[in-house]
């Protein structure tokens, strides 16, 4: 149930655009988001617009919160490639393996709008192994088979006029006849079985007839009896030493590869540090001797005096209590030191009062 429930979600939000689009803003070739995140393409055509294999139906309208179209079938943005399509489809062998040996299998597998009349296993059923080597032996005829299938342009059923043959000019060069009546497509009058699978290069029509260009003649027998073994609902031309000419692939796109024909050279690169790691042992000299200040605190106060005597002290020399701790003070105040080391300092004693009794 909740994968039921997953998948109406994706359904639903297929067909809400994440901005406003009115009629008049559609073009061909656009591109609207929905709100999913994906992306629905618009073609218009002559009589019809569509968006991916879903067309309009007149009379779509314009309210306040948005724009309202009302669409035929419901849409379904294209997830694979051509190639991807019939591959997993898996009943178009034949047609792949033929366009392999023609080189254009990366047609179906290249971005592109192309429309691709695929034909199916069925279509080669009443060829033998034998014709099918000789329908490979020729690549320039292959190629001519296989690109008359292919259209450059993106044409599905419900864009085509009812009733009206529209010319459609295949890769190959000559014309598709194709016409829309009762609800069915045909092309050169083959009924088309499956219509309208979108891809995202393109769109692809089943087919269970192979398709032939009319305008082109046959050159040999052989080849003119394995045509009429695969075409029945026309007849073949035939003109004796016809050659079929080459086609130039204009349309396809190159890929360039680059090959490396030898094995890279694989260097790796080491560090080698010789010997041991040098290790720098940095000092820092200081030259000279360090000076040394000593400073020499001098106390001056009251003399001193007793009951018995007063005894005076004086100190000679200059005085220093103003000099500072500088290195020039230091300098002069060892200058002083040294000069009263060679001055001789008077020093006198004096008794004042009563001589002290001697004792008896």
């Amino acid at each position: 149930m909740s994968m039921d429930q997953s998948l109406l979600r994706i359904i639903l939000e297929n067909h809400i655009l994440k901005s406003k689009v009115v009629l008049g803003q559609l073009f061909n070739g656009q591109q609207l988001e929905t709100i999913g995140g994906r992306f629905l393409r618009v073609f218009i055509y002559r009589s019809a617009v569509c968006i991916e294999n879903a067309c309009l139906i007149r009379g779509s309208k314009e309210g306040s919160n948005g724009a309202l179209h009302l669409m035929r079938t419901l849409l379904k943005p294209a997830e694979n490639t051509m190639f991807q399509i019939l591959t997993e489809n898996g009943g178009f062998k034949i047609f792949l393996s033929l366009m392999e040996d023609a080189g254009l299998t990366d047609l179906l597998k290249q971005e592109g709008d192309f429309t691709l009349f695929a034909p199916s296993d069925k279509a080669f059923a009443g060829l033998s192994s034998s014709d099918l080597s000789l329908l490979r032996s020729d690549t320039d005829a292959l190629r001519t088979i296989l690109l008359y299938h292919i259209n450059n342009g993106i044409f599905i059923g419900g864009g085509l006029e009812s009733g009206v043959t529209n010319l459609l000019k295949s890769l190959q060069g000559s014309n598709l006849r194709v016409m829309f009546a009762n609800s069915s497509m045909q092309v050169n009058s083959v009924l088309v079985p499956e219509s309208d699978i979108m891809a995202t290069n393109g769109v692809v029509h089943f087919v269970n007839q192979v398709l032939y260009p009319a305008d082109i003649p046959v050159g040999n027998q052989d080849w003119l009896m394995l045509l009429k073994r695969l075409i029945s609902y026309m007849q073949i031309k035939y003109i004796s030493g016809f050659r079929y000419q080459e086609i130039p692939l204009t349309f396809m796109k190159r890929t360039v590869t680059r090959v490396i024909q030898e094995v890279p050279d694989e260097r790796k690169v080491t560090r080698i540090i010789q010997g041991e790691p040098t290790i720098t042992k940095v000092t820092r000299v200081i030259e000279g001797q360090p000076s040394i200040t000593k400073v020499t605190r001098v106390i001056e106060g009251s003399q001193f005096s007793s009951s018995y005597g007063t005894t005076n002290i004086a100190l000679e020399g200059t005085d220093i209590s103003g000099l500072a701790n500088t290195e020039e003070d230091s300098d002069r105040l060892a200058r002083i030191i040294q000069a009263g080391r060679t001055r001789k300092t008077g020093s006198r004693r004096v008794l004042d009062g009563t001589r002290r009794r001697a004792r008896d």
